[in-house]
C-alpha cells in the first residue's frame, strides 16, 4: 500500500499536531521511506524522474530482497540522470 500524504514533515514547524495509525506487518513486507527529493530529480532535459516511474520500479520489483530493491531503484535513477 502507499501511505496518504497527510501535511507538514515533523519538525519544520514548531506545534503541528499529527495523527497517529497503526499498521500490521507481515514478514515479506517491506517499508520504504524516502523524500521527494529522490523523484524529484531532474535530468539534463529538463525531465523529472517522477513518482509514478518510481512506484513502478518498485511494484515491478516488489518480491526482490529489499537490499536489491534499493538498488534498483538508485540504478534507475542514475541511468535517468545519465540520460539513458
Amino acid at each position: 500500500i502507499q501511505l496518504a500524504r497527510t501535511g507538514i514533515i515533523p519538525g519544520v514547524k514548531l506545534n503541528t499536531q499529527y495523527n497517529e495509525k497503526n499498521f500490521e506487518f507481515n514478514p515479506k513486507d517491506k517499508l520504504l521511506i524516502f523524500t521527494d527529493g529522490l523523484f524529484e530529480e531532474v535530468n539534463q532535459f529538463d525531465s523529472e524522474f517522477g513518482e509514478e516511474y518510481l512506484f513502478k520500479i518498485i511494484k515491478d520489483n516488489q518480491e526482490k530482497p529489499i537490499q536489491e530493491l534499493i538498488q534498483i531503484c538508485l540504478t534507475e535513477l542514475n541511468k535517468f540522470l545519465d540520460g539513458k
